[in-house]
Parts: C-alpha cells; structure tokens; sequence
C-alpha cells in the first residue's frame, strides 16, 4: 500500500481541443415521491477558441440503501456541440427508474432517503447537490 491506488484516469477523462466550464447546477424540487421526478439542469460554456463535442454525466449515490451501493452510478448523459463561446443548459429527469437496484430477495425497489446526484463531463470533476425520496 505504498503506492497511491487511485485511477490514472477518472472513468469519462477524454481529450479535447477546447475547454469547458460548468456551472450553474439547479433542481426544479429538492424532494420527490416514488411516481414523481426531478430535473436537473446545468449549464456548459465552451471556453476555448475552437468548437467541440463534450459528453455531459449524471452520477447517482444512494446514501442510505439497506445494502452496499456503488460510490456513484452513471444514470445519464448527454453529448453536445459547442462554439466557442456558446452556453448550452442540458437537463436530465430522475424518475423512481433511476434511483431502483436489486435487494438481496431479487425484488427490485427503492429506499427512500438521501441521494447526492452529481453532473459533470467525468467522475471526478463534478457539481454537486443532493435529493430526497419521500
């Protein structure tokens, strides 16, 4: 365990020839039931002099699940293309669909509580904010 055990790479690192920043991450709700849903929208600028593709990722953890959940589960994305200069909002509906795993009994169902829902171009560099099932 001398050695650090991270990922060279964060799953989604991809190469670009232009930069982008994200920003500006809204809910339209902070709560939501098991026949409801949530968008999640943010706001991407291409900030580099050239245009560009950039997929967009939404990650889902569930904090409190009755069994051990991966750290961040990719739910959506989206790829776009940018002009220099040029802002796009891209948005993703959380359904009940997105929040469900397997239990152990095979049943498949989700566990109300606290999810962190995060939105970014990988798993690393992300926004963060968190939403509730009631």
């Amino acid at each position: 365990m001398d050695f650090p055990v991270d990922p060279l790479y964060s799953f989604g690192h991809g190469l670009s020839y232009t930069k982008y920043k994200y920003g500006n991450l809204k809910l339209d709700a902070t709560e939501m039931t098991k026949d409801s849903s949530i968008t999640v929208s943010i706001d991407v600028t291409n900030i580099g002099t050239r245009c560009g593709n950039e997929t967009i990722m939404m990650f889902i953890h569930d904090k409190f699940a009755q069994v051990s959940r991966p750290v961040k589960e990719l739910k959506r994305f989206e790829k776009i293309s940018l002009n220099p200069g040029e802002t796009k909002t891209v948005s993703f509906i959380i359904t009940n669909d997105a929040l469900t795993y397997v239990h152990p009994d095979l049943s498949t169902y989700s566990d109300p509580g606290e999810f962190d829902i995060m939105v970014g171009p990988n798993s690393e560099d992300t926004l963060n904010t968190i939403i509730k099932l009631v």
